[in-house]
């Protein structure tokens, strides 16, 4: 796991779980994204006092790569807070689905509102709201999302099957790095699910980290997996 990787190259990391399935350890941050937002705002609070820092970077995967730290960061007083915020294979704007989310997002459909019910059920709202063009995307990103005094780069890659097109993950604003993995490494085929035990994408972070000390990324070829 690339917070494992992180720690023994000598950086001090926290990982968090909130908001997830009702009665279960280990499916989490499920839920609401204005909810997980300040989650990871009082999280983040916790370390910068047990740390005795002043601010954070943020290293996240999928809605943690994007929407959820977004939320924190635009609506949450979370820019005052964080120096850098390193996303991988983010859904930012959403995904379609491949096409599902014109379904799933109409007010008239059936299927939509039996989908938006059964999230609810199971805590599990964070899906529906990282479709493309779903009103909790749409409140985020319609306005511009990043924010004075922080540092983005967003790493994605053209075999990702979830964040549907995968060019969903950039965001077009100034003081954006984004990177398509495949330009730094053409053998790479990790996809949504895999990227952080990616080799190539832990040197890419650490070089992001640690920018006055980068060092060419020493690519290896990875297996499509997910």
């Amino acid at each position: 796991m690339m917070s494992e990787e992180l720690t023994r190259r000598g950086y001090c990391t926290y990982t968090f779980n909130l908001n997830g399935v009702p009665h279960s350890s280990f499916i989490s941050l499920t839920g609401d994204m204005r909810e997980s937002a300040k989650g990871l705002g009082a999280f983040i609070t916790m370390v910068l006092t047990r740390t005795h820092s002043d601010k954070v970077d943020l290293v996240g995967w999928s809605q943690g790569a994007g929407p959820l730290p977004n939320q924190y960061l635009k609506f949450e007083n979370g820019a005052s807070k964080v120096d850098h915020f390193i996303g991988l294979v983010p859904s930012n704007h959403g995904t379609t689905a491949y096409g599902l989310n014109l379904f799933l997002n109409s007010t008239t459909s059936k299927l939509g509102a039996r989908f938006d019910d059964s999230m609810t059920l199971l805590n599990g709202m964070s899906a529906p709201q990282q479709l493309q063009g779903s009103d909790f995307n749409k409140a985020l990103y319609d306005t511009p999302v990043t924010q004075p005094g922080v540092k983005y780069t967003i790493i994605t890659s053209t075999h990702d099957h979830v964040v549907v097109p995968y060019t969903n993950a950039y965001l077009h604003e100034p003081g954006v790095k984004n990177v398509l993995l495949q330009n730094i490494c053409p053998t790479d085929k990790t996809g949504h699910g895999n990227i952080t035990y990616d080799p190539n994408v832990i040197q890419m972070v650490d070089n992001e980290l640690d920018s006055a000390h980068a060092h060419a990324v020493q690519c290896t070829p990875m297996k499509f997996i997910g």
